[in-house]
């Protein structure tokens, strides 16, 4: 699932932007907002995966509000702009910005737009996940990770050489960002199927290669642990033939 949010103040524009991504399952809306410190504070506080900026009718400075999100949110956000004015979109390009929709807005611009933004993100939850804290940027090799654990609204990323990170954001916020592999099995722990030995239904708990700790899973996410387990059964089915 990735978290998107719309900048803008036109009604009709959001409506049909809104009404369109609803079409994609993958996509989940945080909101609409008009104002800087608004629009900047929820990309900080959210880090969302897309953002829509409205180049004509939200900011005063929309291109230096850009720039200060370069800054400060990680990379694994993109920006669409809407503009009805070529020459505005084009500079947000040159800028870092993933694409441009022209108004009014068009179904099959809007759909190139999205599956354009949605093949990126794809890309980036395969390799790397960066952890932001204020102006400083970890990143971490989602083949590397182990699980994330919560506490309370930090997250704890266990690795496979022993060490802990810490990330100053709840693990839900973590959730859409990460690869298919990742699997949510508790309210506090989203796991990488890639390194599971073992799942004991007796016992609610998963095992690890790497780590010694059993890690528990609930029965609210028990149709999870029977896909992950029939996932890998098959595997291990298919490598003895």
């Amino acid at each position: 699932m990735s978290n998107f949010i719309i900048i803008g103040k036109s009604p009709n524009n959001v409506k049909t932007l809104t009404n369109f991504l609803e079409q994609f399952t993958k996509f989940n809306s945080l909101g609409v907002v008009n104002m800087y410190d608004e629009a900047l504070e929820m990309c900080l506080q959210y880090s969302p995966n897309l953002i829509f900026l409205n180049l004509d009718d939200t900011l005063n400075q929309p291109l230096y509000f850009l720039k200060e999100l370069q800054q400060l949110i990680t990379l694994d956000s993109l920006v669409i702009v809407i503009s009805k004015h070529k020459e505005k979109g084009y500079e947000a390009i040159k800028n870092g910005m993933v694409d441009l929709l022209l108004l009014p807005l068009k179904e099959l611009d809007m759909r190139i737009s999205v599956l354009k933004a949605e093949k990126v993100l794809d890309n980036k939850r395969n390799s790397t996940i960066c952890l932001q804290s204020y102006k400083d940027f970890r990143y971490l090799n989602t083949d590397e990770i182990l699980f994330l654990k919560a506490d309370n609204n930090t997250t704890d990323f266990y690795m496979k050489d022993q060490s802990v990170v810490n990330a100053y954001k709840t693990l839900k916020t973590f959730e859409s960002r990460l690869p298919k592999e990742f699997i949510r099995i508790h309210k506090s722990y989203i796991i990488n199927s890639n390194h599971i030995s073992r799942i004991n239904f007796g016992k609610l708990q998963c095992s690890f290669r790497q780590y010694d700790s059993d890690i528990p899973f609930t029965k609210t996410y028990i149709d999870q642990i029977k896909n992950l387990n029939m996932r890998l059964s098959n595997q291990y089915e298919n490598a003895l033939n």
